[in-house]
């Protein structure tokens, strides 16, 4: 886990899930589904840390997607299409 993995004590699991979006980010922005993976990877983090007024979450970001498509302004996976909020 690169170079704090020694210094990181506590909130290991986070550390790997934030690094992860981070390093996938860009990929994230260019393809809808993974996008959504690292949504649902947030949402574990919220979990983790018993995050309670957390609004935009996985099921706001496929809604958003879902309507981008109705729009037809945006093509989505059929799979994230199926996923019901």
């Amino acid at each position: 886990m690169f170079v704090l993995e020694p210094y990181l004590l506590f909130k290991r699991k986070q550390a790997k899930y934030v690094l992860d979006i981070l390093l996938n980010y860009d990929l994230a922005m260019q393809d809808p589904g993974v996008s959504v993976t690292l949504c649902r990877k947030a949402d574990r983090i919220a979990m983790l840390n018993d995050s309670k007024k957390r609004s935009n979450n996985t099921s706001a970001a496929v809604k958003c997607l879902k309507q981008r498509h109705q729009k037809k302004k945006m093509l989505v996976p059929a799979w994230i299409l199926q996923i019901k909020p």
